[in-house]
């Protein structure tokens, strides 16, 4: 719910805007989150966090608002791969 606040704010009540930018920004925040799952479980792990039984990965929604950590975790990657 939160993800649309600030969408629907800067739409300046404009619904059609409004709901397309939620849609972008809610699957951005998906894909974040999600190529940050593997670098979190190993954070959660590394803290004491036990997985269920069968569970691979974990991750959180809020993960995907830090874009930040994600082009540096992205840049390190790539670094790692060339050197």
């Amino acid at each position: 719910m939160w993800l649309s606040a600030w969408p629907v704010a800067f739409s300046k009540g404009n619904v059609f805007r409004g709901i397309l930018s939620t849609i972008v920004i809610t699957c951005c925040v998906l894909w974040i989150g999600t190529a940050l799952a593997p670098i979190h479980t190993q954070l959660a792990i590394a803290g004491g966090f036990h997985l269920a039984k069968g569970v691979q990965y974990i991750s959180t929604e809020d993960a995907g608002t830090h874009i930040v950590g994600f082009i540096i975790y992205k840049i390190a990657e790539l670094l790692k791969m060339i050197f």
